[in-house]
């Protein structure tokens, strides 16, 4: 499990009924700037505790973590289902009327990209953690629209995150970019598919538009003071953009796509850390005109996390992703 999975936040299929990884750390074996080794929990430096559960790598490398676990013995269902895009008004009608009633045990990530044969599609990642004839209840709704594929079944957790790799392929380029969703009539139009799908016409970039349907009761309910993570966000969606030659106009020319495919759908406020992984480390000294992320990240939390920054790492050695600046002393 990765440093920034597990301080950065944590989604996955399972947040709906078990919340975020951050919310299932025990205990936490933190190296502070100074060289210390600290030990971090609910009764030892509770405030690096706090701080390393949403606050990344802020304050210190963490070289090992004890969490709370839970049992996943039966299998669940899911995989993916891919739609042509005439079936697109359709399916955002259901996802508008299911969501609001989303059960803890189901979510669902719709994709805007093209499939397999570079033909414009919309993919549904389909899970519920239950068996087929279970899951059938929850999902017919939308298998009811006529994919061209359906790829679901039951099978072991474990396989199930391993139904996204082929988005993630090894040694590919990648710009991502994080995004706070919206109302489903506004986010999932014919309009902003055809211009995602307009930006990989050529074929030397694949483009992305995806959106996480994932409850978050279970998130939510836990106090805003307990961690700096921002609770009662309505939902993450990214935008991906990959490529196979890795050369400085590419780069550019990525970044530029992922920032384009962001705007469609671009909502006020700072979207979940850990899906803008480019973020730039700050002076010291508050930039008056560039604008601190980290404190649209963290929100009202904010002050609190400059304090812990003071004391642990007030020469900003751990100066990446979204950086606290130290309050004064």
């Amino acid at each position: 499990m990765s440093h920034r999975l597990s301080t950065g936040g944590g989604y996955g299929y399972l947040s709906g009924q078990h919340g975020l990884v951050i919310d299932n750390i025990v205990q936490a074996t933190v190296i502070t700037a100074d060289g210390s080794i600290r030990t971090a929990s609910s009764t030892e430096n509770r405030d690096l505790f706090y701080g390393i559960r949403g606050g990344g790598s802020n304050f210190g490398v963490v070289t090992e973590f004890v969490y709370k676990l839970h049992d996943q013995k039966n299998p669940i269902y899911g995989g993916l289902v891919i739609f042509t895009p005439d079936k697109l008004p359709a399916l955002a009608k259901e996802l508008a009327e299911w969501w609001p009633h989303a059960t803890e045990k189901e979510c669902i990530m719709v994709v805007f990209t093209r499939g397999p044969d570079h033909n414009p599609a919309i993919i549904a990642n389909i899970f519920y953690n239950g068996s087929k004839a279970e899951a059938e209840k929850y999902t017919k709704r939308f298998t009811d629209i006529g994919p061209i594929v359906d790829t679901r079944q039951e099978m072991p957790y474990k396989n199930m995150n391993t139904v996204l790799n082929g988005m993630a392929e090894h040694g590919r380029c990648c710009w991502m970019r994080g995004v706070l969703m919206d109302e489903t009539s506004r986010m999932l139009t014919p309009e902003i598919f055809d211009k995602v799908i307009s930006y990989s016409e050529d074929g030397k970039f694949d483009t992305a538009l995806m959106f996480e349907f994932l409850p978050h009761g279970k998130i939510n309910a836990i106090s805003p003071h307990e961690t700096p993570y921002c609770r009662h966000l309505p939902g993450n969606a990214l935008s991906l953009v990959q490529w196979n030659e890795n050369t400085p106009e590419n780069a550019a020319k990525g970044l530029d796509l992922a920032t384009k495919i962001s705007s469609l759908v671009k909502v006020p406020g700072e979207a979940y850390g850990n899906y803008s992984p480019d973020t730039e480390a700050l002076p010291v000294a508050e930039d008056p005109v560039k604008p601190n992320r980290a404190k649209d990240l963290f929100r009202e939390q904010y002050p609190r996390m400059q304090e812990i920054k003071r004391k642990y790492d007030p020469d900003m050695l751990f100066n990446k992703w979204f950086v606290v600046n130290p309050v004064s002393a």
